[in-house]
């Protein structure tokens, strides 16, 4: 199984679900590996971590990796927010979820604080697909930003 998790910069609306949804539709439906169709599905978790997640009779090539990538970029603009930045990350605390750059966790949450917060980011799935337990952000590497 192969998994590709990407945390948009921003919370998308409800429009720009609905417009992700549909675009993702459009690209997995035509995603090919050397002529054959990448058999895949997608999620949109908390309206954004998008995961793009093959199914195991299906396989990509470096080629269709770099269309995925593509694919992505384009949402960038057609969403205007970045989806390619890995140090976006999803932070939980209590039922609130808030997304941080994560180089500038320190001006918005003290390092004493950082035990009350829960971490959802790109290693958040295991590898049997399903998503792990959150873990408190201060036992996670976001304590190296500090």
């Amino acid at each position: 199984m192969r998994r590709w998790v990407f945390t948009a910069s921003k919370h998308l609306s409800v429009a720009e679900c609905q417009t992700l949804n549909s675009l993702a539709d459009t690209f997995i439906s035509t995603w090919l590996s050397h002529g054959t169709p990448v058999r895949a599905t997608h999620t949109l978790d908390f309206n954004c971590i998008l995961s793009i997640e093959l199914q195991t009779d299906s396989s990509s090539s470096g080629c269709s990796t770099d269309v995925l990538f593509r694919f992505i970029k384009m949402l960038e603009t057609e969403l205007q927010c970045e989806w390619l930045n890995r140090k976006h990350v999803l932070l939980k605390r209590n039922n609130s979820f808030k997304i941080f750059h994560a180089d500038s966790l320190p001006k918005h949450i003290p390092y004493s604080e950082l035990k009350h917060f829960y971490l959802f980011d790109t290693n958040s799935f295991g590898m049997d697909g399903t998503m792990l337990p959150w873990v408190t952000a201060d036992a996670t590497w976001l304590k190296s930003v500090y």
